[in-house]
């Protein structure tokens, strides 16, 4: 599962907003995780993906918030612009991800984001020569990170306050 976190490092840039709802880890344009949801993904990227190097707490919930925020911005800028990901790739990802540990552990709305950040990630090199739609994607979205957790860079994803 090596493949879960290169997205999350791709650069990208995006406006924040000032929102103030304690119960919101991140927030894509109107859509939101909360605390929890955003925990429990961060514990199965962190057991899925045991090649990386264990990190603390926060540093999970930075690299799921990087995926939540990467792969909602995507598929908003896809509802709009009218893209749509080939089934046989959600297919592959969601049989590729029942086979891990815990998958079916997760909430039905956190096996969803990674089906989809899988096969958006396989998808994305198709239809994106210059490698510059997450950041199109990004820039057209508005992006809220609990600052509990840290901030959104267009470099780095979401790294730690300070």
């Amino acid at each position: 599962m090596s493949f879960l976190l290169p997205l999350a490092v791709v650069s990208l840039s995006a406006g924040c907003t000032t929102f103030t709802d304690d119960n919101a880890a991140a927030r894509v344009n109107d859509i939101e995780i909360d605390h929890d949801d955003l925990a429990d993904l961060a514990e199965f990227v962190a057991v899925a993906n045991s090649q990386l190097p264990s990190g603390t707490d926060a540093t999970q919930a930075r690299n799921a918030a990087s995926i939540w925020v990467q792969t909602t911005a995507l598929q908003e800028f896809f509802e709009d612009e009218g893209i749509e990901v080939p089934e046989d790739l959600v297919v592959a990802a969601t049989e590729q991800l029942n086979g891990l540990p815990e998958f079916g552990e997760l909430s039905t709305s956190a096996q969803t984001l990674l089906v989809d950040f899988i096969s958006i990630l396989q998808y994305l090199p198709s239809i994106d020569a210059d490698g510059s739609l997450l950041a199109t994607a990004a820039d057209a979205a508005d992006i809220y990170i609990d600052p509990r957790i840290g901030s959104f860079t267009s470099d780095a994803g979401v790294i730690p306050l300070g």
